[in-house]
């Protein structure tokens, strides 16, 4: 798991695809301001064999159940809580 706190550290993502997408990505919410971490927040780049609880761990939220309702992946009234979550075609 890669933990970018800042559009300078894109260049740690070996993928070309991914860190293109990174950067894009605080191209747009910086919207031309000055990168503030606790303004624009940060990126979480999942590599493979990084586990959901990691990942849940480090973005201190549940992705799989929903805390408004605490229905779960999978259940037919289940509605993600989070702003993002991006599958690249290359992963």
């Amino acid at each position: 798991m890669l933990i970018i706190n800042d559009p300078t550290q894109a260049n740690r993502i070996p993928d070309s695809a991914i860190r293109s997408l990174v950067q894009q990505r605080f191209s747009e919410v910086c919207a031309g301001e000055p990168y503030d971490c606790d303004r624009h927040g940060y990126m979480v780049v999942v590599e493979p064999g990084d586990s959901v609880e990691a990942l849940e761990r480090e973005v201190g939220f549940p992705i799989l159940r929903n805390p408004f309702d605490d229905t779960r992946y999978g259940e037919p009234d289940f509605s993600l809580s989070f702003e993002a979550l991006e599958e690249h075609y290359e992963c």
